[in-house]
C-alpha cells in the first residue's frame, strides 16, 4: 500500500513497515530521485503494468511518475 501526506508518498508494508518512497517534506516542484523530488496537493495515485507509480500533483497541475527500482 501507499500512503501520501505533507506532500511526500510513503511505501507500507503489511506488516507494518513505513518508508519513504518519494518526496520531501514541504511543497514544491521538483523532479528527480528520493533525496530532491517535491510534490504539491498529491490526489491520486495509480499504478501502471509495468510497475510505475502515476501521481496527480493537483498543486503544481500535472502528473508525475516514479519509476521502479
Amino acid at each position: 500500500m501507499v500512503r501520501h501526506g505533507r506532500n511526500c508518498l510513503r511505501k507500507i508494508t503489511p506488516a507494518g513497515l513505513v518508508t519513504a518512497l518519494a518526496g520531501q517534506l514541504g511543497p514544491g516542484l521538483q523532479d528527480g530521485n528520493l533525496s530532491i523530488a517535491q510534490f504539491r496537493s498529491l490526489q491520486g495515485i495509480a499504478l501502471d503494468a509495468q510497475g510505475t507509480l502515476v501521481v496527480a500533483d493537483a498543486g503544481n497541475h500535472t502528473i508525475r511518475q516514479i519509476n521502479p527500482e
